[in-house]
This record gives C-alpha cells, structure tokens and sequence, in this order.
C-alpha cells in the first residue's frame, strides 16, 4: 500500500473515532450540564450527610457489575475472577471534616498489609479546573490525597487516612512486611514517601476510638527516584518503580527502576516495561516467578493484563518472554499479589470519568470494586 493510501486510512480511523466519542460528550448548556451533575452527585446521599461513602456508586452487586461487563470481550477475565471483592470506598463523596466532603477523588492504588487493604486516591478538582469548560461549579482547592483502609476479613470500611498536607497525585502503593513500612508513589514531586505501617494502624485506631474521620498521617520521609512514579511494588527487598509513559515516549523513563529499601538506586537492575504501565507485581507458582503488568489506554479502550515469565538470580530479574496478555477492564490501575491471586483497582467509576466532571466522555466497562482474579487460572496451569 502507499503512503498515501495508509495515510487516508489513518484519517479514517481518528475520523470514526472521534465520531464515536461524541455520543458521550455532555451538551454545551452549562446550566443543562450543572443539574444533570449535581443531581448526579446528590442521588442516594443521606440528606445532611457527610460522611464517606461506601456503597456501590454503580449500584451494583459484584454479580451484576461482571454481567455488566462485555462477556465475549472480557471471558477470561470473567472466567478467572474469585468471589472476594471489595466495593472503592470515597466515590461518591470522601468526607474531609465536618460539613466538608469531596465528591471528585479518583482511587490509583492498592495494597494488602496483614489483615487491611489500602487503596490510595487523589483530589481530581485541579484537572475538572484545567480541562472543562462546563463546570464552573467547582470552587474548592484540592483536597489531601489519602488512604481508604478496609478490614480483609469482613470488607468493612475502617477508615479514610489523609497523607498530611500533600496533594500529589498519589499513584501504587506497596507494603514493605520485612520493615513493616508502606511505600506511597508521588508522580507530582518524583518522590517515594514512607511509612511506618505502625503509624497508619494507630491512625487507624484513633478514628474508631474516638469516632472521627478522616485521620491524618504525618508525610516526613522520602526518597527521591529518576522517573515519574507511577507503577510501585515490593519484592524480595526491592523496590521496583515504574513510569506510566505513552506511546510516543522513547525515554530513560519508559522503564522500571530498582531501589533498595532505604532508596538506593540499583543501576544496573533496570526492567523494561509495557507503554501504559499502571501497576506491577510479582507472582511465584510452582518454582516458577512471573511478573504481571496492569496497562490502562484510557476510558474508551480496554486494559491489557501481560504476564511475563522471569528469570530470578539472587536479586536480579530479567524477563524471558511474554506468557500471556488478556483483556481486561477498562482504566485498570494498581494491581497487587496475595499469593495466587491477583486484587486490581479501577478508576474508571470515578465522577472525574463516569460522569463525567471534565466533559469529555464517561468511561466503558466502569468497576468501582477491588477486583480479584486466580493467577493460577490465569496462566491455565
């Protein structure tokens, strides 16, 4: 074919895209736009209420949301999901004080630590600001980006623990089980922050004590890393920290970077990554190590699961080759390992993208739970 042929079909294809994606663009009467919004936003809030919520914002079970989801597109994903889920807690509304909520956090991360599971999330206010022009609604400054803690045994909502005064865009979260410290990815500042995992159960503690929330969490460690955090995971003693770059990127970023504990660049332990890497984690099943690598394109296009096998000496890893890629839901997230199984988060049900507060298109396939897959089913061993 010549070039210009692939040229036009190249036009083609944007032009049919863009056509598509208007049907989900907002009309452009602001007022219109505003009572569509807030009656959005108010539906299925108590009346006075300003606590956190943490009911389905899709108002959905766990069985209705998968069969929501495209079956065909989706089977294996489907077809490996475990029973366990958890609904994202603070998408409807994240209570900040008294009388002061925040219905426009967006949730990145998610970690196990013992018998609690975190999931981090940021204030999307500054982009609802920068990228629409319907919203005028929106006056308030960015909030704290924060931790959701829920208790693994019961999937009871514990707690919503601000990160200090920081309001980065938090993205992964790992916990550190040899140090007892969880790690928190800053792509705003290029920081990794710590915690003492201490710190966060006695916050968490203090909020059922004495019956507030949020709590707080003092930020006042850090190690500074070469790219920009997004992709965070903790493995045998390392910290492996991964960028979320386009396509178009062709940069030292576009790869994974190795730490020690105490933020030591290891140099020469670089992993190349997917274009779109949103979260990593590393899985051991039957002698063998495989890496598995959570990649969203966006609201309209589905995310990709890609496993890889590895090869582990000592502390070194490098990958061998691709052993699966699989479909999964749109805007997928971090994504964390239990053992054999596989817990990923979603932005996806977010205001920010579901209903949209930017104007530019609500998101496909949204999952507003924590959602859980078989590894080992996964691979199909």
């Amino acid at each position: 074919m010549s070039k210009g042929g692939r040229g036009l079909m190249v036009a083609v294809f944007f032009l049919l895209l863009a056509v598509g994606l208007r049907a989900d663009i907002p009309p452009v009467d602001t007022i219109e736009v505003h009572a569509v919004l807030m009656e959005n936003l108010n539906t299925e809030v108590e009346e006075g209420s300003d606590r956190t919520s943490t009911e389905s914002v899709l108002r959905k079970s766990r069985e209705q949301l998968v069969a929501s989801l495209d079956q065909k597109r989706y089977e294996e994903y489907i077809g490996t999901l475990e029973a366990e889920s958890h609904v994202i807690p603070g998408l409807k509304q994240t209570r900040f004080g008294e009388g002061e909520i925040c219905n426009t956090m967006v949730p990145q991360g998610v970690c196990i630590a013992g018998k609690y599971l975190l999931i981090s999330a940021y204030d999307s206010v500054y982009k609802v600001k920068g990228r629409s022009k319907y919203y005028k609604a929106y006056s308030h400054e960015r909030h704290s980006s924060v931790l959701y803690v829920i208790e693994r045994g019961t999937g009871r909502y514990l707690a919503t623990l601000m990160l200090g005064d920081s309001k980065c865009h938090v993205g992964s979260i790992a916990y550190n089980a040899d140090d007892d410290l969880l790690y928190v990815a800053d792509s705003d500042n290029d920081y990794v922050w710590e915690l003492d995992f201490g710190d966060v159960i006695r916050a968490v503690w203090d909020c059922g004590l004495y019956g507030t929330d949020p709590g707080y969490l003092e930020l006042d460690r850090f190690f500074e890393v070469k790219n920009h955090p997004s992709a965070l995971c903790y493995y045998q003693g390392r910290v492996y920290v991964g960028e979320c770059a386009d396509n178009f990127s062709n940069s030292f970023n576009n790869r994974m970077l190795v730490y020690t504990p105490d933020g030591m660049w290891m140099r020469n332990s670089t992993i190349d990554l997917p274009y779109h890497t949103q979260g990593v984690g590393f899985a051991q099943l039957d002698d063998s190590t495989y890496m598995l690598v959570s990649c969203s394109r966006g609201r309209y296009m589905s995310s990709t699961l890609y496993i890889y096998a590895i090869e582990e000496v000592n502390t070194d890893l490098t990958v061998r080759d691709t052993v699966a890629e699989i479909p999964f839901p749109n805007m997928s997230e971090d994504i964390e390992i239990d053992g054999e199984r596989l817990f990923s988060c979603y932005e996806s049900a977010s205001n920010f993208y579901h209903i949209p507060l930017d104007g530019v298109g609500i998101s496909r396939n949204p999952v507003d739970r924590i959602m859980v897959n078989s590894i080992r089913k996964l691979l199909k061993r």
